[in-house]
C-alpha cells in the first residue's frame, strides 16, 4: 500500500509499533521512497491523526492461534484498536477504509476463535460510526493475504511461510492433513482496491458503512496440501521437513470468496494467479539466501 501510494505520488504518513516480524525490513525499504513519513506509535493510544484525505486501517494481529493463547491481546489489537482509529478519524471527520478478514464469519460448529470475534466487531463498529456519527467508513473482510513483504510465520501469513520453509527446508506443520482450502489475494490486488474504495469516500463521503468479501475467487482458491505439492512438482524442493498434524481449534474447510458486490461496486477484479504469486515468493526467498 505505501510503495503504491508513494508511487503515485501521494504524501504517506505510517503509523507502525514495530512489533510484528519482518517490519524493520519493511521500512529500511519504505523509509527513503519521497512522501513517506514513518512514525513510531501505537494506535490504542494515537488520540487525533494529523489532517489526511484518508485513513487506511491496517493493523491488528492477524493470528487465531496466537488469539487461542492471548486472547485479551488479540481483542484488544482488532477490537479495541479499531474503536480507537475509527474515534480518532471522527475528530476530523476522515474517511477510514478498514481491513477486516474472512475470519469474521463462523465456521460449520459456529467457532470464530477470539481473532475472528475482534475482526467482526472492527467491521460492527465501522458500520456504527458511519450510521451514527456520520463518518464514512468501508470494510473489506479480506481472505488470504500474500506477498513477497509480508514475512510470513506458523502463526500467520501462511503462503508466504510456506514458501520460506520449503526454499529453507525447516520444519513445517500442516495441521489436519492440508486439505483444507483458501482464498488467496495478491497484496497488489488488495491494494488497487483499497485507494479505489478510498477515492470513493473522499468523493461521495458514503456513510452506509458497507462490508464486503474480498479474496482471489475460485481460481485462486487452493487447497494446502497443493500448494506443497506445486513447491515440490514445479521447483524441485522436498517435502521430507514436513509433518502432518492435528486440525487446529476452529479451522475452516475454506470456501471462495463472492466478489460480486465488490466487483459490482467498484468494478474490481483480481489479476494475480495464486501459482504466478507462489514463483514471486520463491524467488524472493531465494533470493533471501543470497
Amino acid at each position: 500500500m505505501v510503495r503504491r501510494l508513494a508511487r503515485e505520488g501521494n504524501q504517506v504518513d505510517v503509523y507502525d509499533n514495530l512489533t510484528k516480524s519482518g517490519t524493520s525490513r519493511n521500512q529500511d525499504l519504505l523509509k527513503d521512497l519521497p512522501g513517506v513519513e514513518i512514525c513510531l506509535a501505537d494506535c490504542l493510544r494515537v488520540r487525533m491523526f494529523p489532517a489526511a484525505d484518508v485513513i487506511f486501517h491496517l493493523a491488528g494481529d492477524c493470528s487465531a492461534p496466537r488469539s487461542l493463547v492471548d486472547p485479551v491481546r488479540s481483542f484488544r489489537l482488532n477490537a479495541m484498536m479499531t474503536c480507537c482509529v475509527l474515534e480518532a478519524a471522527r475528530k476530523q471527520m476522515t474517511p477510514v477504509v478498514y481491513t477486516s478478514s474472512v475470519r469474521a464469519y463462523p465456521n460449520e460448529e459456529g467457532q470464530r476463535t477470539i481473532y475472528g470475534l475482534g475482526k467482526l466487531v472492527g467491521d460492527l463498529l465501522a458500520t456504527e460510526y458511519a450510521r451514527t456519527f456520520g463518518l464514512p467508513t468501508i470494510s473489506d473482510r479480506l481472505g488470504a493475504m500474500y506477498g513477497i513483504y509480508q514475512h510470513g510465520t506458523s502463526e500467520s501469513g501462511w503462503l508466504a511461510w510456506f514458501v520460506t520453509a520449503m526454499v529453507q527446508q525447516l520444519p513445517l506443520e500442516l495441521h489436519g492433513g492440508g486439505t483444507q482450502k483458501r482464498d488467496c489475494l495478491h497484496c497488489e490486488d488488495a491494494a488497487e482496491l483499497l485507494i479505489a474504495q478510498a477515492h470513493y469516500l473522499m468523493d461521495t463521503r458514503d456513510c452506509s458503512g458497507e462490508t464486503y468479501n474480498v479474496g482471489g475467487g475460485v481460481d485462486n482458491f487452493v487447497a494446502l496440501i497443493d500448494v506443497l505439492h506445486y513447491l515440490r512438482d514445479k521447483h524441485g524442493y522436498s517435502m521430507e521437513h514436513v509433518v502432518t498434524t492435528a486440525s487446529r481449534h476452529a479451522d475452516v474447510p475454506g470456501s471462495p470468496a463472492r466478489n460480486d458486490y465488490v466487483e459490482g461496486a467498484f468494478g474490481w477484479k483480481p489479476t494475480t494467479r495464486i501459482w504466478d504469486g507462489i514463483d514471486e515468493l520463491v524467488e524472493a526467498a531465494q533470493n533471501a539466501q543470497t
